[in-house]
């Protein structure tokens, strides 16, 4: 009798833990949620500047089965120092946040995701273009004496700074008359600069780009050259033929 009680009661704990088809662990629990980028804008492919939030927010949209889901976490990460702020999903589903650029310029990246959604994770990315210059103040070559029609000893340099206390570099190009538009900050204390050069090399690197190019300046000295040595080869056997055929063992 008090077997069958045992038994009785571990039967009714297990019934009660396997659940029905209806649960959230049974096949007919909730389809999976999915993580999506939101129509455009979307806030994808962006240009701002250094430091700076993006003029669009970032969109993601969150569903279930199809429909909107609200209230759903998205967790956001930005590339290098920059800073994204986010929240949950509205009742259309949609989740925004804002990013702001690294402090370095260059090419930023993003990601949304939501733990368990298919889809996720989710990447944007933006470009952080360098800032105007914020400060300029005299580095050396002030205060000089020098002679009549004579070079200062000292050439006359000033610092140019971002908002980030780098210093800020605008390039020019030798067959341009104007600086370029744009300006620059460095990661070190040097930047490259060319010594030398040689000319028209650039021309032919591309026509070597082309197929066609590469068949003809590769491909025909090649073939040339191969012609060369069969040639080679055929005379030599024609001489050791020749050779053999005048000895006198082959005469007898």
């Amino acid at each position: 009798m008090l077997y069958r009680l045992v038994i009785g009661v571990l039967g009714l704990a297990l019934a009660g833990c396997g659940g029905d088809d209806n649960g959230p662990n049974g096949p007919g629990g909730p389809d999976p949620l999915v993580l999506a980028k939101a129509p455009a804008p979307n806030g994808d492919a962006q240009a701002g500047v250094v430091g700076a939030p993006l003029a669009e927010a970032l969109r993601v949209t969150v569903t279930r089965s199809g429909e909107p889901e609200a209230g759903v976490l998205v967790a956001w990460t930005a590339s290098g120092t920059g800073s994204i702020a986010g929240g949950t999903s509205d009742a259309d589903g949609i989740a925004t946040a804002i990013w702001t650029m690294p402090e370095q310029s260059g090419n930023a990246t993003a990601t949304a995701s939501v733990a368990g959604a298919n889809g996720s994770p989710i990447s944007f990315t933006a470009t952080a273009d360098p800032g105007g210059a914020e400060t300029l103040e005299l580095a050396a070559g002030n205060n000089q004496t020098g002679d009549t029609d004579a070079a200062l000893p000292t050439a006359l340099q000033v610092r140019v700074e971002d908002q980030f206390g780098r210093r800020a570099l605008r390039t020019k190009g030798d067959a341009n008359e104007a600086a370029d538009p744009w300006t620059f900050t460095l990661d070190g204390e040097t930047q490259a600069r060319v010594s030398f050069h040689v000319p028209y090399v650039g021309y032919l690197l591309s026509v070597l780009a082309i197929r066609e190019a590469r068949m003809v300046f590769i491909g025909l000295p090649a073939l040339l050259i191969a012609f060369a040595v069969l040639a080679g080869v055929r005379r030599d056997v024609r001489k050791a033929t020749t050779a053999g055929a005048a000895s006198p063992e082959a005469r007898s």
